[in-house]
């Protein structure tokens, strides 16, 4: 009959079919719990092993995924790709997501790392992880490597900025505080913004965004602060500041508040996390520069 699979994360066992019991074809089966922290190492311990058995292949290749953002597909297809093609042994493809480009490579061990090579020559200031690691993972990797603390400063956002760092395990060892001042009161009141600032700039302005970072950064006691206010629409714009427009800044104890501005004429769900990415790797690039 069929093989039980243990499962060593849950009580729900896996089913191997081993082709001797399919009549039509040289086909196995395998039934798997759903949950992804079950699934997956049943998959590695006990489906992987069978399937290269089965295949006859004694070795398998590597795969490696550099995640990057602030580039599009189309960047690597003009930068990269001819040199790509033309490594021998390489299997390679992109995945573009909101905010950010995957590239899997597959081959052995020095196949992929010419390929790594070639990638990062052109586009290494864009790389995210070159482990599969999310932008949110990398930084809060980044940050318990170095000791740091993070506090954000969230308007147009509207708090989803923290929500994606608190959503990474290990994250309360770096993330103090996440302000969510979506009114100008709450900027003025929790954050110290001069109103006359923001009267005669704009909440979504530069002056504004360098002043709710550095009010995050006094308040919370924390290394970095990173600020967003921007414009979600579909309401709301103007000739000067259209839907979509974003300002960013950084604040850094002991060093210099920089700021971006930014622009993602987006839905308004798509905006948010647009400028939620912007404003990460900001934060990513500055700490990668050495503060």
């Amino acid at each position: 009959g069929a093989d039980i699979l243990p499962n060593a994360n849950g009580t729900a066992p896996g089913i191997y079919v081993p082709p001797r019991l399919n009549g039509r074809s040289n086909c196995a089966v395998f039934l798997l719990p759903g949950p992804p922290r079950e699934l997956y190492p049943m998959f590695h311990a006990e489906v992987a092993p069978r399937l290269r058995a089965l295949s006859g292949v004694e070795k398998v290749n590597g795969a490696l995924v550099l995640k990057f953002t602030g580039i599009g597909e189309s960047d690597f297809h003009h930068g990269v790709d001819q040199r790509l093609a033309e490594v021998p042994g390489l299997e390679y493809g992109y995945c573009a997501h909101m905010g950010e480009v995957d590239l899997r490579l597959i081959g052995d061990v020095s196949v992929i790392e010419v390929a790594r090579k070639i990638t990062l020559d052109e586009f290494e200031p864009f790389l995210i992880s070159d482990d599969g690691a999310s932008m949110e993972k990398t930084i809060v990797r980044m940050f318990r490597q170095r000791g740091m603390k993070l506090a954000t400063a969230e308007s147009c956002t509207g708090g989803l900025i923290a929500n994606r760092i608190t959503n990474v395990p290990g994250s309360s060892e770096v993330f103090t505080h996440g302000y969510v001042t979506y009114a100008n009161e709450a900027k003025i009141a929790m954050l110290g913004v001069s109103a006359a600032d923001i009267g005669l700039h704009g909440a979504v302005s530069e002056v504004v965004a360098r002043q709710m970072a550095e009010g995050a950064l006094r308040e919370s006691g924390a290394c970095i602060a990173v600020s967003v206010t921007g414009i979600a629409g579909p309401g709301g714009g103007s000739d000067d500041k259209p839907v979509g427009t974003a300002w960013c800044a950084v604040a850094m104890k002991g060093g210099e508040t920089t700021a971006h501005k930014f622009f993602h004429p987006r839905a308004r769900k798509d905006f948010k996390l647009s400028v939620s990415q912007s404003a990460l790797d900001a934060v990513r690039r500055r700490v990668k520069a050495g503060c």
